[in-house]
């Protein structure tokens, strides 16, 4: 559910990065974020007797533990760096900084989870992290960062969605 969230917020930013961006786009991605994350509620919904019961176990608590861990560090980085490259006049950095951090947190998340995609979805933020400010004329303020870390997110969600509705 939270990877529809944060891929929609995302994708509201990398509107918000355009000059000529109609309203209705920002609509149509409120609508697209809600309908998908009321689809993984529903499926959440579904589960929840099951996630109960499983909640006890002790491996259940050290994964609760290590997510909120990696969740935890994944913020107070993204804090750091981006505090420290304004410091340093290099605020504009700030964004694939942050999709970068973003990315390599799937990577313990995808070892606490024992869920191989999220190694895919880090990847592909690094690497969208790392090139679109070299390919993208603007650099690193260009709105294609923003908006390929929604798409990744969304896929990624819409993957793991998929995958437990099979």
């Amino acid at each position: 559910m939270s990877l529809f969230v944060f891929g929609g917020a995302w994708l509201v930013f990398g509107l918000r990065g355009l000059a000529s961006a109609p309203a209705v786009a920002f609509v149509i991605v409120a609508i697209l974020t809600l309908s998908l994350f009321l689809s993984a509620f529903q499926i959440y919904r579904t589960n929840v007797p099951a996630m109960r019961e499983a909640a006890d176990s002790p491996s259940a608590r050290r994964r609760s533990r290590l997510f909120h861990w990696v969740n935890a560090g994944q913020w107070l980085l993204i804090f750091a760096v981006v505090n420290l490259l304004a410091s340093f006049g290099l605020a504009r950095w700030g964004v694939p900084s942050v999709i970068g951090i973003v990315g390599l947190h799937f990577f313990p998340l995808a070892s606490v989870f024992r869920y191989r995609p999220h190694y895919l979805t880090g990847a592909a933020l690094i690497l969208l992290a790392v090139s679109y400010p070299l390919l993208a004329s603007s650099g690193p303020v260009s709105s294609a960062g923003p908006f390929g870390a929604g798409i990744v997110l969304w896929l990624s969600a819409a993957w793991s969605l998929a995958s437990s509705r099979a």
